[in-house]
């Protein structure tokens, strides 16, 4: 493993109590370049417990983290192709959210997006939509 030797770093494996993990983080980094990447569950189990992220602009993630394009509950880092210009904007973003104030800003918002991705919430949201949607084949008869 490349960081075998890094007391600093620890490789978990499989954790069945994630939100445990992520409540003793500061911070969920997620600097995918997989362009398959939607919708990440550890954003959401992050939001959950307040931890903000930094994440990079793929798919939904921006979406997901900063609905209204500010920073919200995490930063983010641009989805770039060259890998010296994507490390630079992984640190950038990181020495950023070092800062103990936007770290409590973004934690704040992290609390309060994760109301949006409540499973109660979510369930009623297609409830209504798939009720929508036979009412207007029922209309159409």
């Amino acid at each position: 493993q490349l960081a075998a030797d890094e007391p600093s770093i620890h490789f978990l494996g499989f954790v069945k109590e994630i939100h445990g993990i992520y409540r003793s983080s500061d911070v969920a980094l997620v600097p995918t370049r997989f362009p398959g990447e939607s919708f990440p569950l550890c954003l959401i189990q992050s939001m959950q417990v307040g931890v903000p992220s930094v994440a990079t602009d793929i798919g939904e993630i921006k979406a997901m983290i900063q609905p209204d394009g500010e920073k919200n509950a995490g930063l983010i880092i641009p989805h770039l192709r060259d890998d010296d210009a994507f490390i630079a904007a992984i640190s950038k973003q990181m020495e950023a959210i070092l800062d103990p104030a936007l770290r409590l800003e973004l934690s704040e918002g992290a609390r309060q997006l994760a109301k949006d991705f409540d499973i109660d919430a979510l369930a009623h949201r297609y409830l209504e939509l798939y009720r929508q949607v036979i009412a207007r084949r029922a209309q159409r008869r």
